[in-house]
């Protein structure tokens, strides 16, 4: 932790207390930092409690890297917000759960249910869990699967200060002194129907931020489904010097992945 220039971490939230209070509507949300920069990040700037930013966009899911399923996300209003019929018990009922985790084996995992956050403006889903492992300590596999009783399109946020560089079905995001690449390694490439680069911060007044860098996020367009099962890989690398070699096998619900010559087997 004290060589920030050479280390690789996530910061994964999924809290029983939902949105209540300073909570926001972020169950199973995550940040990703390599080499001193945080590439994966919230956008937004804190100028106070019930601001804009604060009401419209940092205490919102879409500020943060997580999905949304037709365009909704996690109950994340508050007395602030001017949400019409708002309780403060449908901040707690908006809670999730770390369902399982292992911190001892060589592979880390972690693994989030947060179906509750949801079910306030997704009444239609019956689950959502994101899965999270951590090999070699040096790249991350993630899993996203959803259920729902009516199909809805999916979309994967992915948020940060830095650029953008977005391809057909992955892109990078390139800090100044790293990279991430983001990969979508099984079947739920073929339902990628967009990857789009997106600037600002949505509907908050511009004067909150005038004369502020504008931030950016990545978002990724899935098809209408019951089953959404997203299967992402993401690995850092500094920009200069030696890169990670990394190649997978996916056969099934068995994961190979090899990170610079040595393989690790996930099951899924």
């Amino acid at each position: 932790m004290t060589e920030r220039d050479n280390h690789i971490h996530m910061v994964f939230k999924c809290s029983p207390f939902g949105s209540i209070s300073h909570s926001h509507g972020d169950q199973n949300a995550f940040t990703l930092h390599a080499f001193g920069e945080t590439l994966a990040a919230i956008t937004g700037y804190y100028g106070g409690f019930g601001v804009d930013m604060h009401t419209k966009w940092r205490r919102q899911t879409f500020s943060k890297n997580l999905p949304l399923f037709g365009g909704k996300g996690q109950y994340g209003e508050n007395k602030n917000t001017g949400y019409e019929g708002h309780q403060d018990r449908f901040c707690i009922e908006a809670g999730g759960n770390i369902t399982d985790f292992d911190t001892d084996s060589e592979i880390k995992m972690v693994e989030g249910d947060a179906t509750a956050s949801y079910k306030y403006f997704v009444p239609e889903i019956e689950s959502y869990k994101r899965k999270i492992w951590f090999v070699k300590g040096k790249v991350f596999v993630m899993q996203d699967k959803a259920s729902l009783s009516e199909e809805k399109d999916m979309t994967w946020l992915m948020h940060t200060t830095f650029a953008n560089e977005v391809a057909d079905k992955s892109f990078t995001i390139r800090g100044e002194v790293a990279h991430l690449d983001v990969n979508f390694i099984n079947e739920s490439a073929d339902n990628i129907q967009s990857v789009k680069n997106v600037e600002g911060f949505g509907e908050v007044d511009p004067y909150e931020y005038q004369d502020l860098e504008i931030h950016r996020h990545v978002e990724v367009e899935f098809k209408p489904s019951k089953e959404h099962n997203i299967l992402t890989l993401l690995v850092p690398n500094k920009n200069e010097g030696e890169q990670v070699e990394v190649s997978h096998k996916l056969v099934g619900n068995t994961l190979e992945l090899t990170v610079d010559g040595e393989t690790s087997v996930i099951e899924l």
